[in-house]
């Protein structure tokens, strides 16, 4: 099972997943997972961040999290994991958190992440 999130409002879950597996479905091999959503109700899974929105690097997401503002993800870059956060409208991640550390769990709850 994929790590998962729901948004604030429930109508919208967020996953790491490959969203494009190719024509064939099994164009998977040597891909990495990145954030992606999916409506509760059902339908297709889209990416929630490109690549590209956020600095050039292998992106190996942790397990996301929904507070208010964003969906908070773990994402390995040069043996470091840092901590973004992807706004749940769009538009540019965040960084958090950067550097040459290693985020190994994400919280956050009362306006405070940790």
């Amino acid at each position: 099972m994929p790590a998962r999130a729901w948004d604030p409002s429930g109508e919208t879950i967020w996953l790491t997943a490959q969203p494009d597996l190719g024509d064939t479905g099994r164009d998977f091999v040597g891909r990495n997972s990145t954030l992606c959503r999916v409506p509760a109700d059902g339908g297709p899974v889209t990416p929630g961040a490109r690549p590209g929105d956020h600095r050039a690097g292998r992106r190996d997401p942790r397990r996301p999290s929904s507070p208010p503002t964003g969906v908070l993800i773990g994402v390995q870059r040069r043996g470091a994991v840092e901590l973004l956060r992807v706004p749940l409208t769009g538009g540019e991640p965040e960084a958090l958190i950067d550097g040459p550390y290693a985020v190994q769990g994400i919280g956050a709850g009362g306006g405070v992440v940790v």
